[in-house]
């Protein structure tokens, strides 16, 4: 049910967006790349530059390159950034890439947010379903800028903000159902079709990691059984929350991006626990993570059932620890040539039973 006027605009917007047409003409230019992963910059019919590198190796086979690829530039006054798919297919699965742009489109676009006014993400300003390619305003950079910084307040103000979109996207959307952050569903049971059939004791090649991985799902299983008893609501949300997937725009919004696979699975303490670890992992002595630590601990200790906090807390922080332990991304690796990562899936399974065993918030935050 669209809930008003202002939301029904919403979904008739992507057809008479501004940049449609640079959409389209941006998109066409890519699609006639002879090799888009060595496409770094294009200069018409607008200028634009790759962000980063690319998103793949080009020595993996070509079903399993990333086919999202993205650019920034300017058109106008507008600083934009630009989100292209060159393909829809990746490994065994025919449509992942367009089920990727369709997912960020409704996204930005607003379609998919109906429950809220509140500006979850970056604007989208242009779109071309043919050629898979979006247009979105650029903002003033994610989250990993304030690692280096010393200003207590800046940290606090910015902390406040990321905290802020964790609570009213979880307010506007909470549901009443089972589910679990999507990496801890998916390292218990495979979440693709085209791994039916695959174990992972035919990936990993240490016994005793394999006895871990099994020991771990487990005990997982166990744990989130003794979550039924607490009464708690889902909401819309993200499975890969961490500093460089939320971005500042210019008015000090925080939002997120790489936003292709939402679902009401989270609780905003969850969020939480996902921007604190990914926090923790990429820069642990920062004042910025040790500013989140200590917010995390207040909320956890204040909430109406501490007990209930930890879990939500801990659930979320699994979830990021669980990305590199689920089948699809094991297979993935090794297919790649890559291999496993064994020591780092068993790092990840130890600190998970850690978490598993934390009873207060100041094991759980730490």
């Amino acid at each position: 049910m669209i809930k008003s006027t202002q939301m029904r605009e919403k979904f008739n917007s992507t057809e008479e967006l501004p940049l449609n047409q640079a959409a389209r003409e941006i998109g066409q230019v890519l699609v006639q790349a002879l090799n888009i992963n060595r496409l770094n910059k294009v200069e018409q019919p607008y200028r634009i530059e790759r962000i980063g590198e690319a998103e793949t190796r080009e020595n993996f086979p070509p079903s399993h390159q990333s086919k999202r690829h993205l650019f920034w530039g300017e058109i106008g006054k507008e600083e934009i950034v630009i989100e292209h798919y060159s393909d829809i297919s990746y490994c065994q699965d025919p449509d992942y890439f367009k089920r990727m742009y369709q997912g960020a489109r409704d996204f930005y676009g607003g379609q998919s947010t109906e429950f809220t006014n509140k500006k979850l993400g970056p604007k989208l300003l242009g779109c071309d379903d043919e050629t898979m390619t979006l247009i979105i305003e650029r903002c003033e950079h994610d989250l990993t800028f304030y690692f280096s910084s010393t200003d207590e307040e800046e940290l606090r103000r910015i902390i406040e903000s990321s905290i802020d979109l964790f609570k009213k996207t979880w307010e506007s959307s909470k549901e009443e159902n089972n589910l679990h952050p999507r990496y801890v569903r998916a390292f218990l049971v495979p979440e693709y079709f085209f791994l039916e059939g695959k174990k992972v004791e035919d990936y990993l090649k240490n016994r005793n990691l394999i006895s871990l991985y099994k020991q771990t799902q487990e005990e997982l299983e166990e744990y989130l059984r003794r979550l039924e008893p607490f009464p708690f609501q889902r909401g819309f949300g993200f499975p890969d929350v961490q500093p460089s997937n939320l971005v500042e725009d210019k008015e000090g919004n925080v939002l997120f991006i790489d936003v292709a696979k939402p679902e009401y699975a989270y609780h905003w303490l969850n969020q939480l626990g996902q921007l604190y670890q990914g926090a923790n992992k990429k820069s642990p002595s920062s004042l910025f993570t040790q500013t989140l630590e200590e917010r995390a601990l207040q909320l956890i200790e204040s909430a109406p059932d501490p007990e209930l906090a930890v879990c939500l807390f801990a659930l979320g922080r699994m979830n990021r620890l669980l990305i590199l332990c689920t089948l699809r991304n094991i297979v993935y690796n090794v297919e790649t040539g890559q291999g496993a990562h064994e020591q780092m899936i068993r790092e990840n399974l130890t600190k998970i039973g850690n978490l598993m065993k934390s009873t207060s918030a100041k094991e759980i935050v730490k």
